[in-house]
């Protein structure tokens, strides 16, 4: 257990229904959340998405960066959360379809990393409670990747042109 200074969550994502926090790509399994280290996911169950990382103490003590846009429901997206929190250049930056939609600046120099599995799909491999369930995702997730660095702009909008044109086989 220990700490990261960078890293890149990405996820195509086609919504089916809205579900409030629904994870997209989460490490972390504890059903506490102690072991939370970041969380692709979506905020409010009106399409927002976002990016958690956790700060290395403490449980619900993390930096987020939230979309500006809601995303519709039956239409993939291609999501990308990167940051670097160390260095001249520290962000954190969340691209919808290879542009940039929002960004912070971290308030730590690393974040939380554990040896934790990753989910896809929710923030939980098992159901949290009966009120909450699992926070699971409504819909399609397709090429989920989880990288220890960061990437820039560049390196986001390839990706995304990369593998626009196949959404229709998905």
């Amino acid at each position: 257990d220990g700490t990261a200074t960078a890293g890149t969550v990405e996820a195509w994502i086609w919504i089916r229904n809205y579900t409030d926090t629904a994870g997209i790509v989460h490490k972390g399994t504890a059903l506490d959340f102690s072991d939370e280290c970041f969380s692709l996911q979506g905020w409010g169950s009106k399409g927002q998405v976002g990016i958690i990382l956790d700060k290395p103490t403490g449980t619900n003590n993390y930096d987020s960066v939230l979309s500006k846009v809601n995303l519709k429901k039956g239409t993939w997206y291609h999501l990308v959360a990167t940051w670097s929190a160390t260095g001249a250049s520290r962000f954190i930056r969340l691209y919808i379809n290879g542009k940039l939609d929002n960004s912070a600046t971290p308030s730590v120099s690393a974040y939380r990393a554990n040896a934790s599995g990753i989910v896809i799909g929710s923030q939980l491999p098992v159901e949290y409670s009966a009120q909450y369930g699992y926070f699971g995702f409504d819909g399609k997730i397709a090429g989920a990747n989880v990288y220890e660095t960061s990437w820039d702009a560049a390196t986001v909008l390839a990706e995304y042109n990369a593998d626009k044109g196949k959404t229709a086989y998905w």
